[in-house]
Order: C-alpha cells, then structure tokens, then sequence
C-alpha cells in the first residue's frame, strides 16, 4: 500500500482545491476501486489543501500523477511513499464526501 499527496499552495482563487478534487474524481471513475482518499487538513481554519491518495500499488499513483496534467500547475503531486504497516496513529472512514456550495457550511454525510 503506497499514499502520495497532493498539495495546493496558497492561491487567492479558492476555485483551485475544488478544479482539483474534480480532477481526481474523473481519474477515480476511470479506475474503479484503485484508489482511496483522505483529507488530512479538512476543518482547520487557513490550512493549505492537501489531497492524500492512496493505492495499493505504487504504479497507479505513477499514472494518476501522470493523468493529471490539466490540474498540474495548480497543485504540486508529492512523490509516493509505502505505508507504515505499524501504523497506530489517528484516522477515519469517509463513507461519502460531498463539496458543498460556495453558501453552505455543511457537509452532507449518508
């Protein structure tokens, strides 16, 4: 198992994190079940973007990096690392994620 992740520098467009997560979205349908997602930062006032993707094979990050071409100059695709197989930090299942309008404050979660 291998995660990589995807940061976005701070930009004054707040469009960017969104054109990204699409992005990712489109490869993620090209590939079912390949890829999982995490958001590290997601709910901290003035954090930086940060996508975390994860696969179970190191060359599947190597294409989604290189399917990602559209987005490149918005963000910068860190270099894959293997998982700690003795991993006993935090974490948690996002069952669905759904981007909420510019005018809500609320993510919907079924």
């Amino acid at each position: 198992m291998f995660y990589a992740d995807i940061t976005i520098p701070y930009t004054p467009n707040r469009d960017s994190p969104a054109r990204v997560f699409y992005a990712l979205n489109a490869r993620f349908k090209d590939a079912p079940k390949t890829y999982a997602l995490a958001l590290p930062n997601y709910g901290q006032r003035n954090a930086r973007g940060i996508f975390r993707v994860f696969a179970k094979q190191l060359e599947s990050l190597v294409a989604l990096n290189l399917a990602n071409d559209p987005v490149g100059p918005l963000c910068d695709f860190k270099m894959p690392v293997p998982v700690a197989q003795d991993y006993a930090g935090p974490w948690c299942v996002y069952r669905r994620y759904r981007v909420p309008p510019r005018g809500r404050k609320t993510v919907s979660s079924d």
